[in-house]
């Protein structure tokens, strides 16, 4: 699982889950619907490349994001 801030200024999160190899790492930008939850395909700037994962909670708090990933 991985947790991408939505909004700096609003320090909302997203988690998504059901990542593999192709999952964001540390600081990468990503696109897409992350403010939808489902299954999702989103598309990694830093990557040139699209990744499909389930987000499991969006627009959450940070905190209630890392309980979330366990």
């Amino acid at each position: 699982m991985a947790i991408v801030e939505l909004d700096a200024d609003s320090g909302l999160c997203s988690v998504l889950g059901g990542l593999h190899a192709d999952g964001p790492d540390f600081n990468d930008v990503l696109q897409g619907p992350l403010d939808s939850p489902g299954s999702q395909f989103v598309y990694n700037e830093t990557r040139c490349a699209w990744f499909n994962t389930f987000l499991r909670v969006c627009g959450c708090s940070f905190q209630d994001a890392v309980r979330e990933t366990g």
